[in-house]
């Protein structure tokens, strides 16, 4: 009776919108929640718990803050939940029900079989649905892109100059959300203009208004900031104009189906293959639509001469993108999406609607076989996550329900606070995603003002040494410029008396050897770490801990009995000793370098110090290869002097642990 009262559109509509949702809305317990989704629900988290909105997002992949338009969006919703299945049902049933009114508008424009069509691949695309269901700005550029796609038809077909506004404004919009998509704004509203539509300077006006009024804060921040953010972009661009990244061509049709998923779940892809062969062998299906897409293309050129510009901004994309030298990102592709499959619709709905029997039976026949595999590929997909999800080593990571019970275990004591929640999200953001040097940490925690505030954060240390907020902030504080020894050292030294303050240490210290392109060997049983060049190696054998490169080694000995009594040149003939004042973990002590009488290297030690229970001998040397006696180097040699300063460097790095 219900489906009687229905228009036949309304019926069709419903069910685009169901079959949407289908793959969207469901498994919500396996989303993807990472460091950016974690970030986003963050920012926008803040309101709630006292805290001014940010003024930006999260730092793009540029290194610069994005818009906080998708924070104003996701608020209202964190108003009802803060839950992230309940944030990201929201973002799959809007994507949904765009889907929905994509379908609307191309059947009012075009025709219904096209409609039919394109809607169907878009609710079934594996590519389609990822970039649907995550608490992440590019999830929401598809609803974006109808309204801006509805508002063109208006102003090009019905000649209604008042859809400037949302044509403009959703333009502006999802440049926010994704600013790669930017080039196809620019390229698209370009070709808009060469089809002369009425010209409403009132109206377009009012939609640069509004679609700028997201970015206020943004900008205000920015330029009380130096807008260091532009200059950062003139320089990334600059950077990029001269990379070339000749994927970017491929990624069109990756995205209509399930190509470059191996990106997605890693080295599992093999896992996938063995365990879910039907859908993973007929994936040659998906092929046929790299074929079918250009042809689709051309018929879509032939048969909507109107809208090729449409055709020419969405082959221009990729070729700004190769241009620029921006990445072949599958996200960046998201804004063209829509249109590659109305192409591909456009063939589909060609053939089906051939005068010929056969020809109508094989591609209706087949276009079904298509849908039905692509259901029966991601009903797959999610049955892998769910089982195989928790060791995958791709981009997907660690599927929601497994993370976060890890994560509530281990905040469970802070369960019956107002902000659990909140704890909750941040513990998601790992430290270093804190440092005072990035724009993202220094827009939250701005350095003066936690800098008036630190006796107090250290009490909240005391009193709540698991908080990552609190965390964040110190961490944030002590990196606002890349860490020098003078912070680290006073970071140990705070430590030793206050163990809350260990991650925070680690941190900031981990971020200096990171700086200094050095690694540590921390050895518990000697009590001792010690810092050296990254492209250098280090164990421990025995009692003793070796440092080496390809030619020169540094050993801390720590067996009195065992040393080797040619390290102190006790048997070494026809050379020289210099001997100078060193100092080892504040322990005073001697340094004597071996010269030959030809004046060559021939080695250096340091007397025997005593350190708490043990005694340590410390010498440099050479490595001996394949047996062969080692040529000894010339004392004045430069590489020689220099690796000897970088030996010197290991050595009085050599700190209590």
């Amino acid at each position: 009776m219900i489906l009687k009262r229905l228009s036949r559109s309304n019926f069709i509509f419903l069910s685009i919108v169901f079959c949407s949702a289908l793959f969207r809305v469901t498994n919500l317990d396996l989303i993807e929640f990472k460091i950016d989704e974690a970030s986003n629900l963050f920012l926008a988290s803040l309101p709630i718990f006292g805290h001014p909105f940010a003024p930006g997002g999260i730092v793009s992949s540029v290194g610069i803050l994005n818009s906080p338009l998708f924070n104003y969006i996701l608020f209202p919703l964190l108003l009802i939940s803060l839950k992230p299945q309940v944030v990201v049902l929201f973002i799959a049933i809007l994507n949904s029900l765009a889907n929905g009114f994509f379908y609307l508008i191309i059947r009012r424009y075009y025709n219904n079989g096209l409609a039919i069509i394109t809607t169907l691949l878009i609710a079934f695309s594996p590519w389609s649905i990822l970039f649907s269901r995550k608490i992440w700005p590019p999830d929401l550029i598809f609803p974006f892109f109808v309204i801006l796609f509805f508002g063109i038809h208006k102003l090009l077909v019905d000649k209604k100059t008042i859809f400037w506004i949302p044509t403009i404004a959703s333009a502006i919009y999802i440049v926010q959300l994704e600013m790669a998509s930017g080039f196809f704004v620019l390229l698209g509203g370009a070709l808009l203009l060469l089809q002369k539509p009425k010209i409403n300077m009132r109206y377009i006006s009012f939609g640069i208004i509004i679609g700028v009024l997201p970015l206020i804060p943004y900008l205000i921040y920015s330029f009380q900031n130096n807008c260091q953010e532009c200059s950062l972009l003139v320089q990334t661009l600059g950077k990029k104009l001269s990379a070339k990244h000749l994927e970017v061509f491929a990624r069109p049709f990756q995205i209509l189906s399930q190509g470059n998923l191996r990106s997605v779940i890693g080295s599992y892809t093999i896992v996938f293959a063995d365990n879910f062969p039907f859908a993973y062998n007929l994936r040659i299906l998906f092929y046929s639509e790299y074929l079918l897409l250009p042809i689709g293309a051309v018929l879509f050129w032939i048969k909507y001469k109107k809208f090729r510009f449409f055709l020419y901004a969405t082959a221009g994309l990729p070729i700004l993108y190769f241009l620029f030298g921006i990445e072949a990102q599958m996200h960046y592709l998201i804004i063209i999406s829509p249109l590659l499959f109305l192409f591909l619709g456009s063939f589909f709905s060609t053939l089906i609607r051939s005068k010929n029997f056969l020809i109508k039976l094989i591609f209706i026949s087949y276009f079904s076989f298509l849908i039905l595999y692509s259901a029966s590929y991601d009903v797959a997909f999610f049955k892998f996550i769910r089982q195989f999800g928790g060791n995958m080593d791709g981009d997907y990571g660690l599927p929601f329900y497994l993370s976060q019970e890890v994560k509530e275990n281990e905040y469970s004591k802070y369960k019956n606070r107002h902000d659990y929640q909140q704890i909750i999200i941040s513990s998601y953001i790992p430290l270093y995603i804190m440092h005072g040097t990035s724009p993202f940490a220094r827009m939250i925690y701005p350095y003066e003002k936690t800098e008036k505030i630190i006796p107090s954060l250290e009490q909240k240390l005391k009193d709540k040494p698991q908080d990552p907020r609190v965390l964040h902030q110190l961490v944030s504080y002590y990196s606002i410029t890349p860490p020098k020894e003078s912070t680290v050292e006073y970071l140990r030294e705070k430590t030793r008396k206050r163990k809350e303050y260990a991650k925070v240490y680690d941190e900031i210290y981990a971020f200096y050897l990171q700086n200094k392109l050095k690694e540590v060997r921390k050895s518990p049983r000697f009590r001792l770490l010690v810092e050296f060049p990254q492209h250098w190696d280090s164990e421990e054998i025995d009692d003793k801990v070796v440092i080496r490169s390809s030619d020169y080694y540094v050993e801390i000995e720590a067996d009195i009995r065992n040393f080797d009594k040619s390290s102190s040149g006790e048997n070494l003939e026809d050379a020289t000793y210099k001997t100078t004042k060193a100092q080892i973990l504040n322990v005073p002590t001697q340094k004597t370098e071996c010269i030959t009488l030809d004046k060559k290297w021939c080695g250096t030690f340091y007397k025997p110090i005593q350190f708490y229970t043990r005694t340590f001998l410390i010498s440099y040397g050479y490595i001996s290869k394949n047996d062969i006696g080692v040529m000894l180097k010339n004392y004045k040699d430069s590489e020689l002097l220099f690796s000897l300063k970088v030996m010197d460097e290991i050595v009085e790095s050599i700190k209590e642990l």
